[in-house]
């Protein structure tokens, strides 16, 4: 007997399936934006992107962006490539060769983030593809996989994902404490988080109404739950569910105050190896989770080589991750040169990542506000789905779609257009009337021609209060600031 641990064969099923679904959202969810993001004739476009790493990188653009879009970077590859994967997602969650599916979807996925440039810039893109290669190592090597017919996953196994857990929600509150940002340490963050957040939803306006002593209780709560909780992931049973169970609530109340894709999904179901199948259902089962030679079983030889495998594997993972801390909480830069590269050509496969969203919590919210006119005088914005624009909308419940033009336009807002050479890109695209780009927008002001001029300019948005919003209808209430570019014209 090696090991011992609770039985988590029903839990790693219904995570397994979890997995599967949340891949299926990632996969919708790009199919339907691909063409106007890194289309051809999209903003970002996916065949000159790769023309120009291998221009520049050669032989190493293979290994640092790492795809199967090197095959082929035509758009019509792409577009098969997402119906493809959208098969093998839901293969997944059936059940149905579940060890070739997760490794078919993790791969796709791995290619999308490393061509998606800018728009698959966003920490659950990364967490999805670490989570999804841990998926590949448990998922049962066999035609057809039932939640609760396999076998509990190595303790080993185990480990990782509450490691993963534990490092997800750690991080992202000892980010926030280590910053040095004010609206943490005197508890105020939540006071401008729920209209500064990039897709407020409509919850968002109302919770922001609370009392001021609501929301210092709140960043309290969280600050405990993303800093102490944790280390309860790897105590005994009780306080292990207690910490599952605290997680899985702040996850749910982020969920309904505001718009982060499947990131919460994500979270949830790594809590699932928090709890052992007696949570479940009653079981009789045998519960030690060891290698038994029985019938089923390996030889002793085996045991022992699949033991110092898996040991050996655990060691690079933990040895990876203590590397990325240190180099970013601890400031430790120079690592010596084996090191270095070790983590340059592994960190393009996102097997191990930093996260930690807001660690420093943006006070204002600057919205770019692009209109166009053909005379210079009389202007018409370009509404986005999502994002705030007309003071009546952009508090949509959209999740766990992603938006990604709409993501990004927040944070190009608090940045320059000089940094955001894709901003640039997505003017022209709207003054040549690229209908793939135009999609991607709300509705097109100009729809016969593309109109003389383009403007963008930055407002201050802020929420009215209740007072405001009952005398006008209006959620937001904004000020004028500044151009964020000069005037574009198509003369």
């Amino acid at each position: 007997m090696l090991f011992k641990n609770s039985n988590l064969t029903l839990s790693t099923g219904i995570f397994i399936r979890c997995i599967g679904v949340i891949y299926l959202i990632a996969f919708i969810s790009f199919l339907v934006q691909y063409e106007g993001l890194i289309g051809s004739g999209g903003i970002a476009p996916l065949d000159r992107y790769l023309d120009s790493l291998q221009l520049n990188l050669g032989r190493e653009a293979y290994w640092l962006v790492p795809c199967i879009n090197w095959l082929n970077s035509t758009e019509i590859f792409l577009y098969w490539q997402l119906i493809i994967s959208i098969v093998f997602s839901i293969l997944l969650i059936m059940g149905i060769v579940p060890f070739f599916s997760s490794i078919v979807v993790w791969i796709s996925y791995l290619s999308i983030v490393s061509i998606g440039q800018v728009f698959m810039s966003f920490q659950w893109d990364v967490l999805l593809l670490e989570v999804g290669f841990l998926t590949i190592l448990i998922s049962p090597f066999k035609l057809f996989s039932g939640p609760s017919s396999d076998k509990s996953p190595h303790i080993l196994f185990v480990f990782l994902f509450r490691l993963l857990l534990f490092k997800l929600m750690f991080s992202s509150g000892i980010g926030k404490i280590l910053s040095g940002d004010e609206t943490w340490r005197n508890l105020t963050a939540l006071n401008f988080h729920y209209f500064t957040q990039p897709l407020p939803n409509a919850v968002s306006w109302y919770i922001a109404q609370l009392p001021q002593w609501f929301h210092e209780i709140s960043v309290a709560i969280m600050l405990f739950i993303e800093t102490v909780v944790p280390f309860f992931f790897f105590a005994p049973r009780r306080l292990r569910y207690i910490a599952g169970f605290l997680t899985i609530i702040l996850q749910i109340i982020i969920f309904a105050t505001g718009n982060y894709t499947f990131f919460n999904l994500l979270a949830v179901s790594l809590c699932l190896f928090l709890f052992d199948d007696s949570l479940f259902i009653s079981t009789n089962k045998n519960t030690n989770l060891i290698l038994k030679d029985d019938e089923n079983s390996f030889s002793s030889n085996s045991v022992k080589i699949k033991t110092i495998a898996l040991s050996a594997f655990v060691f690079i993972i933990l040895s990876l991750n203590i590397i990325q801390f240190s180099r970013r909480y601890l400031g430790l830069r120079d690592l010596p040169q084996v090191i270095t590269q070790v983590v340059r050509y592994t960190s393009s496969f996102h097997l191990v990542n930093n996260y930690g969203l807001f660690t420093v919590m943006t006070t204002s919210r600057p919205e770019i506000i692009i209109e166009g006119s053909n005379d210079g005088r009389n202007w018409k914005a370009y509404e986005f789905n999502y994002k705030p624009g007309d003071l009546k909308g952009g508090v949509y419940f959209v999740a766990p779609h992603q938006p990604r033009l709409d993501w990004q336009m927040w944070f190009a807002a608090l940045g320059d257009y000089r940094r955001n050479h894709w901003f640039v890109n997505f003017m022209y695209r709207i003054s040549e009337g690229s209908p793939k780009v135009l999609a991607l927008l709300k509705d097109n002001p100009f729809p016969k021609n593309p109109p003389k001029y383009l403007r963008a300019q930055v407002y201050d948005y802020t929420f009215t209060n209740r007072e405001e919003r009952s005398a006008t209808g209006d959620v937001w209430k904004r000020t004028y600031t500044r151009y964020y570019m000069p005037v574009l014209t198509n003369r």
